[in-house]
């Protein structure tokens, strides 16, 4: 078996083996970046905050420049679009109606739920849409007020070139009236309306009752307007049937009308 001799290492300094090495002459060193941990880095962060809310601001300021400036024009075309204040449903409106004459006088509207004011001057008038003079309220400026239409229609009989018609959102009429066909069972009351004047006793007969026989016209109650005049008789208890009006003094066509219930 050999005999391995041990390495002498005594004549060697360790020393100098481990001293760092230095750069030779002309030979630049190994570049490095340099850490500087104490150095903030919130610093670009805060400009870049700082740019975004002027811009925010600059475009909030822009906005209300904006709105502000269509808020002033919508004003002012209001005002020159808009010059009146619109009328509310309270208030009262009177609207004139157009009027067509033949043997009738008929007079239209577009407007509903008022009534009819109707100034005849000296025409002679029967009844105003089938309800007879007597049965129409008249104002103090000699107005007629007629109840209105479902079609919105007023037929004055006879016809009456002086006529003017309104219609007016106030009502004044009367709610319970004679009418000519008038619907219902039991008679309350009639009226009878000669086309001349020239009756001297009347027969008046519902159904099989002979309500009136040879009565004198003077007797019975009556209503005159412009020359025409109008006979009223109010029935007591119930009674139906058919009218039948007759006369004797003159044979001139009699308009009838009756309050049913």
């Amino acid at each position: 078996m050999s005999k391995v001799n041990k390495l002498d290492l005594s004549g060697i300094n360790i020393a100098k083996l481990t001293t760092k090495r230095t750069s030779r002459p002309g030979v630049k060193p190994n570049f490095t970046i340099p850490i500087n941990d104490t150095q903030p880095q919130s610093s670009s962060s805060c400009c870049s905050t700082k740019i975004l809310f002027g811009v925010v601001i600059v475009f909030l300021t822009i906005f209300i420049i904006i709105r502000v400036a269509n808020t002033s024009s919508t004003a002012s075309t209001y005002v020159k679009t808009e010059p009146f204040k619109q009328l509310t449903p309270s208030l009262r409106k009177i609207i004139k109606m157009k009027c067509a004459h033949d043997t009738n006088t008929h007079c239209t509207t577009q407007h509903e739920n008022g009534e009819y004011v109707v100034n005849i001057g000296k025409c002679m008038v029967y009844d105003f849409n089938g309800i007879p003079f007597t049965d129409i309220f008249k104002d103090g400026q000699s107005n007629w007020h007629v109840p209105p239409s479902s079609d919105m229609t007023l037929i004055v009989n006879k016809a009456c070139k002086e006529l003017t018609a309104t219609y007016d959102t106030q009502t004044k009429y009367k709610t319970t009236y004679a009418k000519k066909n008038a619907d219902g069972k039991f008679i309350k009351k009639i009226v009878w309306i000669p086309t001349s004047d020239c009756y001297k006793e009347f027969d008046l007969k519902i159904g099989q009752h002979n309500i009136l026989e040879g009565t004198p016209s003077n007797m019975i109650q009556q209503q005159v307007m412009n020359n025409v005049k109008a006979f009223t008789y109010n029935v007591e208890g119930s009674i139906s049937g058919s009218i039948s009006i007759s006369g004797t003094g003159c044979d001139v066509p009699i308009r009838v009308y009756s309050l049913k219930t």
